[in-house]
């Protein structure tokens, strides 16, 4: 038995709530992947304004700011998007501030269309983001030279595509 389902058992006796309804609260929770076989829950669709959007929907709006090489916010998206497939330094290693800049340069003023790949274990949406122009963001910080294919995760997708 996990320890918070212990703790939830402990708390229903105590406070008198239905042992049934601790099982609707859990319903509300799913577990979720950091695409390294971790998993930990995040709040499910009706949890409120951090829900995560569900895999497979697309999220689409204007960059708002970068993160670092290979994480950015999109207005109206209170998540930060970690995009998928991609590995870049990060901003505080060597190569870092290079990779953020280019991601400014490439994503920074752009319209993005991100499609939900998976959730990360730190409540991240990780998603494959293209620009309205078709062109993939992970393609082309590839493709500059400041950052590399997550193999792990992405299985060789841009196994194509070589820095310039």
């Amino acid at each position: 038995m996990s320890g918070s389902l212990l703790l939830g058992l402990a708390v229903s006796i105590v406070f008198g709530f239905e042992p049934s309804l601790l099982n609707g609260l859990a319903a509300q929770f799913r577990p979720v992947s950091d695409n390294s076989g971790n998993t930990s829950s995040v709040a499910g669709e009706h949890a409120g304004p951090r829900a995560l959007p569900p895999i497979g929907a697309v999220v689409r709006g204007d960059v708002e700011r970068v993160v670092d090489g290979d994480s950015l916010h999109i207005r109206g998206i209170a998540t930060q998007i970690r995009l998928w497939g991609l590995d870049a330094p990060e901003w505080n290693e060597k190569g870092g501030t290079a990779a953020t800049r280019m991601l400014e340069r490439i994503a920074g003023r752009e319209q993005l269309d991100c499609t939900v790949i998976d959730h990360d274990r730190y409540g991240r949406i990780v998603g494959r983001c293209n620009r309205t122009d078709g062109q993939d963001i992970a393609a082309l910080m590839i493709r500059s030279g400041t950052a590399t294919e997550y193999r792990r995760y992405s299985g060789g997708y841009y196994s194509n595509v070589s820095a310039e």
